[in-house]
């Protein structure tokens, strides 16, 4: 075992778990701390990410990129804490904010295009990168800002119980487990069953299933031990529906793992930055999140929560 990637590994569930956890344990006005943290890992991810594509393509400023892509969470959740700190109602289309914004970015980078470059040889592949780049590192993680507003019918009480502290950290623990369980059982078991996808020749059947294995076991964790603290079955309908859904959280983290490896590597870059020792850049450890946020959004709207 790689005594860096381990002693990364022991820091982050020392102190990074616990932190983020405590972060959107916060309740004032809407998890503000977890809506400045996404702003600032919007900012980080969008800044290595533009590092990645600017390898192969002439990318826009960085200044560019970041504000396009920062902007999306930002906008969204002022938002959400506006709302809740003013008692404001909410407008009926305001999940539709992220969404709206993202395609006047999108709009802003064809303007650019058209009116700040002087030739156009590369214009299809620098619009194409920087689309990705606002998409990748703003749009996806406002999912994780609308977990913030989770609720459910409350029992014997008029209006709707807030279970958002309770989907947030289900989410975060499952990705988190998912990740570690992977690791833990690709380097005990996966020494001679490696090399199955060329996006990333170190991952192994072990790793995959030990993956799937944890995030299934996490949720299950989750779906007892919160309901046991919030005294009410905060997912409801059958524990089936649990497990379905530690295993699509499972399956979609590692398939974000593998896609930030074939960015790094068709830059020929092995880390998206060194902000975090022994494992990289905010990307290398975002990289599951950004893309398993928004099946369990999807996943928890369609079968738990109220919309």
């Amino acid at each position: 075992m790689n005594k860096n990637k381990l002693f990364s590994r022991l820091a982050i569930f020392i102190v990074g778990v616990p932190l983020t956890l405590f972060l959107i344990w916060l309740p004032f006005f809407n998890h503000l701390a977890l809506h400045i943290l996404m702003v600032l890992v919007t900012i980080a991810g969008s800044l290595e990410l533009h590092n990645i594509f600017s390898v192969k393509v002439r990318m826009p400023s960085k200044i560019f990129t970041t504000i396009l892509a920062v902007i999306i969470p930002f906008i969204y959740g002022a938002y959400l804490v506006y709302t809740a700190a003013t008692g404001s109602p909410r407008v009926n289309w305001y999940h539709l904010i992220p969404t709206i914004t993202l395609i006047l970015c999108i709009i802003a980078i064809f303007i650019r295009e058209i009116t700040h470059e002087q030739t156009f040889d590369d214009s299809s592949s620098r619009i194409a990168y920087s689309s990705f780049l606002v998409f990748y590192t703003g749009y996806l993680i406002t999912f994780i800002q609308q977990m913030s507003i989770f609720t459910i019918p409350a029992l014997n009480l008029e209006g709707h119980k807030n279970v958002s502290t309770g989907y947030l950290i289900t989410f975060i623990l499952i990705v988190y487990l998912c990740d570690s369980s992977a690791w833990l059982f690709g380097n005990l078991f996966g020494k001679n069953n490696k090399g199955i996808l060329k996006a990333s020749p170190n991952k192994s059947i072990a790793g995959f299933m030990g993956g799937i294995f944890g995030a299934v076991a996490i949720s299950l964790i989750c779906y007892f031990t919160l309901n046991a603290i919030y005294k009410v079955n905060i997912f409801p309908g059958s524990i089936a529906k649990i497990i379905v859904l530690g295993f699509l959280i499972g399956f979609s983290a590692i398939i974000g793992d593998l896609t930030e490896s074939i960015l790094k590597r068709s830059s020929g870059v092995k880390d998206s930055g060194k902000i975090i020792m022994g494992r990289g850049g905010i990307l290398d450890s975002i990289d599951s999140i950004v893309v398993s946020a928004p099946v369990f959004y999807l996943y928890s709207i369609i079968f738990f929560v109220n919309f």
